[in-house]
């Protein structure tokens, strides 16, 4: 592939070149790769109750913050306006976060 350089001059460069450049780049996020998964079994190895110990600090500051719900859900929902979910708007969702 030729290239022009800062200087004006005329760089040529093989595909095979380019390859190898592209395949240095690969083995390289490669290895940052299996840092991090090494990074991530550590902490899993090593945390194992840690995601059970937020959701329970999570649920507490809910259990807190959040007003009870009444025992009749339909009757509530109907109250405050709410209206059953409709495939379009499953849909719609969907498409929503698959777009994000």
């Amino acid at each position: 592939m030729s290239t022009i350089n800062s200087n004006g001059q005329n760089n040529d460069r093989s595909l095979a070149d380019e390859l190898k450049l592209e395949s240095e780049r690969l083995q390289q996020l490669a290895k940052e790769l299996k840092k991090r998964e090494e990074a991530d079994a550590e902490m899993r190895a090593n945390y194992p109750y840690f995601k059970e110990f937020v959701y329970a600090r999570l649920r507490e500051q809910f259990d807190k913050e959040l007003p009870e719900l009444p025992d009749d859900l339909e009757a509530y929902a109907k109250e405050v306006g709410a209206v059953p979910l409709t495939e379009e708007f499953l849909k719609e969702i969907v498409g929503v976060n698959q777009r994000s």
